[in-house]
């Protein structure tokens, strides 16, 4: 208790209770804070000088070309106006960055090498706050800005899908997976484009699917680091999910020969001559699915070792029908005399 009413003593030094006393510092501090005022007042009506630090972006670069190495990626500028309005300016809408047309270039050759080029001022100018007629740029740093400039090689490249997919018990995908755009074309220099055959997705685990899925995927760019650009940055993939179910077809196995053994042929007996197919079906498709959409071959036994065993394959199936397993996975033959 001692120690709060100590306190509350010092807060009367400071504002004691005798009203002469306390009217003079009433005053004197008055006349503080409107000297600030006035200090401030005058500090923001007179000319300053502010630098401003701009990142250097380019738009309308034709398709044909491409910019192959900059001198400098940004620029510094001193830029001169009232105090108020360089406050203004650092405080809610700070210049970070100068977009520049390709267009507004002009173009020389030095060691058969073709660069574009532009003042530092005319990049400066190209942000609205600068251009004002109340307003000066003192100096800009680098005085030129050069840009070496190649001809791009174009390609179309197919997008592939990278990522983990599984699904619940009794779900499957149903058709594929579709990725919209399938493809996109890549610029660049010669030397990568010619290195690249396919562009990724980034990399997604989708877990245990047991409903269809619709999601915007990023395209990954092999060379981020080099001038190669995609026409595409992002594309949306589409998973359709149904309820599935197993069935089983018997279907007659077909022996698949040259037409030079046509004849002999007509003397093959296989044993079994059918096949056993288990397959996965969506629900809505299961009575729909029959014995004759399945085609099975079976090797030519012309064309073997002395071996009676002739593998077996799946030859054509149903759309949208996953083949779990055939049994027997090889059948046998005689040639009758």
């Amino acid at each position: 208790m001692k120690k709060i009413f100590g306190s509350t003593n010092n807060s009367k030094k400071i504002f004691p209770k005798d009203p002469k006393r306390r009217k003079r510092i009433y005053t004197f501090s008055s006349f503080l804070l409107l000297s600030i005022l006035f200090w401030l007042t005058i500090k923001l009506s007179q000319e300053n000088v502010a630098r401003f630090e701009l990142n250097i972006s380019l738009h309308n670069i034709p398709a044909d070309m491409m910019i192959s190495n900059i001198s400098h990626e940004r620029i510094f500028v001193d830029y001169s106006d009232v105090g108020i309005r360089l406050l203004y300016l650092l405080l809610f809408n700070q210049p970070n960055s100068a977009d520049l047309d390709f267009y507004d270039f002009q173009q020389i050759t030095k060691d058969d090498k073709v660069y574009f080029f532009i003042t530092g001022k005319q990049a400066a100018l190209s942000y609205p706050a600068f251009s004002r007629d109340y307003s000066e740029i003192v100096s800009v740093h680098p005085d030129t800005l050069f840009f070496e400039v190649e001809t791009a090689k174009q390609k179309k490249v197919p997008v592939v899908f990278d990522g983990n997919i599984s699904f619940s018990s009794g779900f499957n995908k149903y058709g594929d997976i579709k990725l919209q755009p399938d493809s996109l074309t890549i610029s660049g220099p010669q030397n990568l484009i010619s290195s690249v055959d396919t562009i990724f997705t980034s990399y997604i685990d989708f877990g245990k699917l047991d409903s269809s899925v619709e999601k915007q995927l990023d395209i990954v760019n092999p060379f981020p680091s080099e001038p190669m650009y995609l026409s595409d940055e992002k594309v949306n993939i589409t998973i359709d999910v149904r309820e599935f179910t197993e069935a089983n077809s018997e279907v007659k196995v077909e022996i698949e020969c040259p037409e030079k053994y046509r004849d002999k042929l007509k003397k093959v007996r296989l044993f079994p001559s059918h096949v056993t197919i288990y397959y996965l079906v969506a629900l809505e498709d299961y009575s729909q699915i029959s014995d004759e959409m399945f085609s099975i071959k079976a090797e030519c036994p012309f064309e073997k070792d002395n071996d009676n065993r002739l593998n077996i394959r799946v030859d054509s199936k149903p759309q949208n029908v996953e083949i779990i397993r055939f049994n027997p996975s090889r059948t046998e033959y005689i040639l009758l005399q």
